[in-house]
């Protein structure tokens, strides 16, 4: 191989197509990869990012985003009122409506899943204002929002 060869090989982004997330695109800068799939919860497709290697994603990884698609209903209820109180600080209004139709979920992060407890998040985009609103999780526990202007 060339130089040049392997200077664009190195620039050019790595693509797979993996059996359960489908077509995904490797960032080698910030070691994750990207997809977008059906999220059976919401019944649309949301982009994801996983973190993992050049090697692609794991059983685990597959576990977890299974694990996440029948968990969502249950951290519906608590991540809804960390997203109500966070918006509410930064409108100082009252949301007229319910807070999934303010709320839609864009994406989310796929952790390593080789750590006790994993820390993640969940992105939402607002309706009203376009800004992204990042739920951090640790394991199945939402802990904070911030937002992304």
């Amino acid at each position: 191989m060339s130089f040049w060869e392997a200077i664009q090989r190195r620039l050019s982004p790595l693509r797979i197509s993996d059996p359960f997330f489908g077509d995904l695109r490797y960032q080698r800068h910030a070691c994750f990869w990207e997809g977008c799939k059906l999220f059976s919860p919401v019944n649309r497709e949301v982009e994801f990012t996983l973190e993992a290697d050049e090697q692609g994603p794991t059983e685990q990884q597959r576990q977890f985003f299974r694990d996440l698609e029948s968990r969502y209903p249950e951290l519906s209820h608590p991540v809804e009122k960390l997203l109500l109180e966070e918006r509410t600080m930064w409108t100082q209004e009252p949301l007229t409506g319910s807070v999934w139709d303010e709320f839609v979920l864009e994406g989310f992060d796929i952790p390593k899943c080789d750590a006790p407890r994993l820390n993640w998040e969940l992105g939402f985009q607002s309706s009203s204002s376009g800004y992204c609103y990042m739920v951090a999780m640790s394991g199945w526990e939402p802990q904070s929002v911030h937002v992304d202007t």
